[in-house]
């Protein structure tokens, strides 16, 4: 595994006390200091997995030049506040299926 130097600013008494916590915990600050940042890279990885998939969503979805736009959350809205017209959603899923051939196809 390649490692890369960070460099840090802090005040001097934080830095003490840190190390200190360290000595404690029977670690190292740099030790420390890579465990928040795995967990802190950790934690917005499902928030960022959910934009990825729904701007992909909204790119597959949108609208071609002289198809009828059906709206991504279409399919989600409460089976009472919607009709289910198959013909809609067929028309989604060429337009997904077009874009995700290509133009070639």
């Amino acid at each position: 595994m390649i490692m890369k130097n960070v460099t840090l600013s802090a005040e001097n008494s934080l830095i003490d006390q840190a190390r200190a916590l360290a000595r404690l915990r029977g670690t190292t600050l740099n030790e420390a200091f890579r465990g928040w940042l795995a967990g802190y890279t950790r934690e917005d990885v499902d928030g960022l997995k959910l934009a990825q998939t729904r701007a992909m969503l909204d790119h597959l979805s949108a609208p071609i030049a002289g198809q009828p736009f059906v709206p991504v959350d279409y399919r989600f809205a409460p089976a009472a506040k919607r009709k289910a017209l198959r013909e809609d959603d067929n028309e989604r899923e060429a337009r997904i299926l077009q874009r995700l051939d290509g133009p070639g196809a």
